[in-house]
């Protein structure tokens, strides 16, 4: 009985010990996979200040680097500073648009990943537009977890 009860005991703990590895090496995959993340940065374009918010705060959680701004030559202005990997912008804000931001990022060498999120009708987009990264369109109202997915793709793609 005794052999019983000590075999019983070994086994828990080998099968606690496995689950303390599993645990580390998930947390530590979890860790990397932030850290690698906050070296990717993304700039948020949009007029909606409740669209910037959330979606900066959703792909903070997930440990990239975010910046947002409320128009065009915010954006512009941004983009000339800082290297993004990549742009989510609305089509239509104030003063410079979507498209113009587009426009100016065909001239980067490497230009970075551009989603648009915009409840216009996307055929727009491709009117006088040639060379993009990775281009995707996403209607507004939009799933938060659609746009973090895009962005995921728009970031392997790069």
């Amino acid at each position: 009985m005794k052999c019983i009860i000590f075999a019983y005991f070994e086994i828990n703990i080998l099968i606690i010990c496995v689950f303390r590895q599993i645990a580390r090496i998930v947390y530590t995959t979890m860790i990397e996979k932030t850290e690698e993340n906050k070296l990717k940065k993304i700039l948020i374009a949009d007029d909606e200040e409740l669209i910037r918010w959330s979606l900066g705060k959703f792909l903070e959680k997930e440990g990239y680097s975010v910046d947002s701004v409320m128009n065009g030559n915010k954006a512009l202005q941004m983009l000339e500073e800082n290297n993004y990997d990549v742009v989510v912008t609305d089509l239509e804000m104030p003063e410079i648009g979507g498209i113009e931001i587009l426009r100016s990022l065909e001239k980067k060498e490497k230009p970075p990943g551009i989603i648009i999120i915009s409840s216009y009708f996307p055929e727009k987009i491709f009117l006088g537009t040639s060379r993009t990264n990775f281009l995707r369109f996403i209607n507004k109202p939009f799933n938060i977890e659609d746009v973090v997915y895009e962005v995921k793709q728009a970031i392997e793609l790069r």
